[in-house]
């Protein structure tokens, strides 16, 4: 097991405005970096906002990846020899993602297309098929972009799969199941999902959200790092206000007396059948 300083970064991404969240990523990336993060984690969609009405307001916003973004991410991972979690808007011959990446110094260290999509991000994209643990310098780093995390199986895949790290891009918002998106402590239902993927999985999870107001969706802010026990390190971060978290979490095989709840796993039990 080793300490890794990990960052989430909270901000405000302009709608439709991809070249002043560009910059806009890569000042916040190097604050994070000035405070001794070597994983710095943006939102998703950090590069183009989130609310759009239909498929053609993002066809100019959509990029390929590798593309002008993973280039940009890959000058700052390089120059401050750490990696990059992010979301922005692929483009794939015809077909839009909800996607994100991880770029190192050496460049594109793989992407992830959001398997679970919410609300109207079923018009506007194409589903992802596939769970994916990246290699990186700093350990192996599995990501779910915000909805994914209320879908256990795909968090408990990414561990098994030997994710060391956690890591989730999101644009937490309000949704007509709740009469207020926060609870009495002032927390989104996001939070408590973060806390327990990360106390059943046992690993850390880092959620970088965002905040702000697009054609009437608020976002809910309060981005957290919590450790492999489920104990929150960093955050809740504010909810109206951009904020970067910094804290250090283990990652790794760990040596205590603890057992492992994978030891005890019955996958003969409660395995899933029929597709049900």
């Amino acid at each position: 097991m080793h300490s890794l300083t990990v960052a989430a970064i909270q901000f405000a991404p302009r709608l439709g405005q991809v070249e002043a969240n560009r910059a806009r990523t890569l000042e916040l990336i190097d604050s994070a970096a000035e405070k001794g993060a070597k994983l710095v984690v943006l939102p998703e969609c950090s590069t183009s906002g989130y609310a759009f009405s239909d498929r053609s307001e993002i066809v100019g916003l959509a990029e390929p990846v590798p593309g002008r973004t993973v280039e940009i991410w890959h000058e700052r991972a390089a120059r401050h020899d750490i990696v990059i979690a992010g979301g922005l808007i692929e483009k794939s011959g015809d077909d839009f993602y909800n996607s994100s990446v991880v770029v190192t110094r050496d460049g594109l260290g793989g992407i992830y297309r959001k398997v679970h999509l919410w609300g109207r991000e079923r018009d506007l994209y194409r589903e992802g098929t596939e769970a994916v643990v990246m290699d990186t310098p700093i350990g192996r780093i599995g990501i779910v972009i915000c909805y994914d995390l209320w879908f256990p199986e795909l968090s408990r895949s990414l561990a098994l799969m030997g994710a060391d790290i956690l890591v989730s891009p999101a644009n937490w918002a309000g949704n007509a199941r709740l009469s207020n998106p926060y609870d009495r402590h002032g927390l989104p239902i996001g939070h408590h999902i973060a806390v327990a993927a990360a106390a059943f999985n046992e690993r850390p999870v880092v959620v970088a959200d965002r905040v702000g107001t697009e054609n009437g969706l608020r976002f809910l802010g309060a981005s957290c790092i919590v450790r492999h026990s489920g104990e929150v390190v960093a955050g809740p971060a504010s909810h109206d206000d951009e904020q970067i978290l910094v804290a250090d979490v283990d990652i790794g095989p760990r040596k205590d007396a603890v057992q492992s709840n994978r030891q005890s796993r019955r996958p003969d039990v409660y395995r899933i059948l029929g597709g049900q």
